[in-house]
């Protein structure tokens, strides 16, 4: 999902939205996430969830996307598993769909 994720990162940004992708299943550390870094070209934040201590409290072990609106509030979540991810193009039809529904038209 990385590569998803950096091929579409640059249609995001023009709609305004961050990604932040948090890893759980790495084993290796820092180190892991500067080699999942360098193989998807990801120039977004990858953070590391060691011991899946804070993804628990809101994920149940799926691999699920969020889109968290500027004020905090998760307002669409896409279910994943750890085989069947929200592709790019899934994700980036969520956030136009959510931009259009919360952004008055002029």
């Amino acid at each position: 999902q990385l590569l998803q994720l950096q091929k579409h990162y640059p249609e995001y940004q023009k709609l305004g939205a961050e990604v932040i992708s948090v890893m759980r299943e790495e084993d290796k550390g820092a180190e892991g996430i500067a080699t999942s870094i360098e193989k998807s070209g990801a120039q977004f934040p990858l953070l590391l969830d060691v011991g899946e201590k804070q993804t628990s409290m809101y994920s149940g072990g799926a691999f699920n996307t969020y889109l968290i609106s500027p004020d905090g509030v998760i307002r669409e979540h896409l279910d994943g598993t750890k085989v069947e991810r929200p592709t790019g193009e899934a994700i980036l039809g969520a956030l136009q769909a959510q931009i259009e529904a919360y952004v008055p038209a002029p």
